[in-house]
């Protein structure tokens, strides 16, 4: 699943919204999920947790906690907690920053689930997902 979070420094809060899509073919129909989360991110003994709520449907809660990855680039490994219909989901979360200004509408469009073989997928990201760093 690729999602887009933006994060903004308002005085001393820090706040977040993190933008998800999917769908997936389920026998003859189709499922399609949306997710636009909001909340705030602190730092505690070298973790970022973003803590949120999702503004659509049930309003389900997320916690997020993930912190540097021990590479030589700037990118965020941790997991997730997301709370579903069914039940608690746990997933491998891998966050690294945009560096080519993609436009914030384009970026929503860009958040949906992807394969790892998706060539629009940073190598990176699926190197680590792959070697489980996540």
């Amino acid at each position: 699943m690729r999602s887009v979070t933006f994060v903004r420094r308002e005085a001393e809060l820090v706040t977040f919204r993190r933008v998800t899509g999917w769908s997936e073919h389920r026998g003859s129909a189709w499922a399609r999920g949306r997710g636009n989360h909001c909340g705030v991110a602190i730092s505690r003994l070298n973790w970022i947790y973003f803590s949120g709520v999702n503004r659509r449907q049930t309003g389900e809660p997320s916690l997020i906690s993930v912190q540097w990855a021990p590479i030589a680039e700037p990118v965020l490994t941790g997991k997730a907690m997301l709370l579903t219909e069914a039940a608690p989901a746990f997933v491998s979360v891998i966050m690294r920053q945009d560096r080519s200004n993609i436009r914030p509408r384009h970026a929503i469009r860009m958040a949906h689930a992807v394969r790892l073989d998706d060539p629009s997928l940073d190598q990176l990201v699926v190197g680590l997902a792959r070697d489980g760093l996540a």
